[in-house]
């Protein structure tokens, strides 16, 4: 600012979690009367588990609905956002590029097909409030969610996808994982479980005296 350059950048960088980092390039520009002005922001997604370059982005501050650093990182991550007071989403497609080399922006607006509701609804949801999934989800946040499957909880986590007019799962250990897999699991933990109750000696017996033939 000492110098007087028109345009200013400042570095910006946090651990998300274990495995992720954001870095932020903070943009300002002086105007005619010596003022500097917060323009933009570069953000960048840096995570171990990801295959590929990290991902980035440009967001810019002057634009109807500014993008908070925790919305930013949920769109670098690959999860959607809905536009405040509209049933719009949004999301990045992480395999395109315009000519600055942002992420494209993709619109999925009511013609689209994507409900929320109608979503949810597919997912046997144990003691949770399906009236307020949709505002949770909204900002892209994953939530965390208990799942009645084959009579058993089982603790997940969720994102709003509505490229695929789906909820995409997430186990604990943060990989994804289909409704159809997760019954499958239960099934075969169940299973496995009759295997391992040891037979009482009385059962022996009448396990024994029905194996003889007469």
């Amino acid at each position: 600012m000492k110098q007087g350059n028109r345009e200013l950048s400042l570095p910006v960088s946090y651990q998300v979690s274990e495995h992720e980092k954001m870095e932020l390039q903070l943009n300002f520009k002086r105007d005619d009367f010596g003022k500097y002005h917060f323009e933009n922001y570069k953000a960048t997604l840096h995570a171990e588990l990801e295959k590929g370059k990290p991902r980035q982005h440009t967001f810019s501050a002057n634009s109807d609905e500014p993008y908070k650093v925790d919305t930013a990182y949920n769109l670098l991550a690959g999860r959607a956002i809905r536009e405040q007071g509209t049933n719009v989403w949004k999301q990045l497609d992480l395999n395109d590029k315009d000519g600055e080399g942002n992420l494209r922006v993709r619109h999925f607006g009511a013609n689209y097909g994507f409900s929320i509701e109608d979503a949810l609804m597919a997912l046997p949801i144990k003691d949770a409030d399906r009236e307020l999934l949709p505002k949770q989800l909204a900002n892209g946040d994953k939530i965390p969610l208990i799942l009645e499957i084959n009579n058993k909880a089982v603790q997940v986590e969720i994102s709003a996808h509505p490229l695929k007019k789906e909820i995409t799962i997430y186990e604990s250990t943060g990989s994804k994982v289909t409704l159809d897999e997760l019954k499958h699991n239960t099934s075969q933990n169940k299973a496995n479980v009759k295997q391992l109750v040891p037979v009482k000696k009385e059962d022996k017996q009448v396990v024994k005296n029905k194996s003889i033939k007469l």
